[in-house]
């Protein structure tokens, strides 16, 4: 199996973003994380992988996504 390098920020009490590299390709892991019985964080099934080029399309659409939030 091969290995890879995780890198976590934890952007809440429950959700945490990821950088992982895995084969020489970086994504960018938003993903929803639990903690089991003897307090380890672990990564649920909840969440999405973008590489470098969406992960910045997503970034450029921020403020569109706010305003959209908004006016919900």
């Amino acid at each position: 199996m091969p290995k890879s390098k995780e890198v976590l920020s934890s952007t809440s009490g429950s959700d945490s973003d990821s950088e992982v590299d895995t084969k020489g390709k970086v994504l960018i892991d938003i993903r929803e994380y639990w903690m089991d019985q003897e307090g380890e964080m672990k990564p649920g099934r909840k969440g999405i992988s973008l590489n470098p080029e969406q992960w910045n399309q997503l970034k450029e659409q921020i403020s569109e996504i706010d305003d959209a939030v908004r006016r919900t």
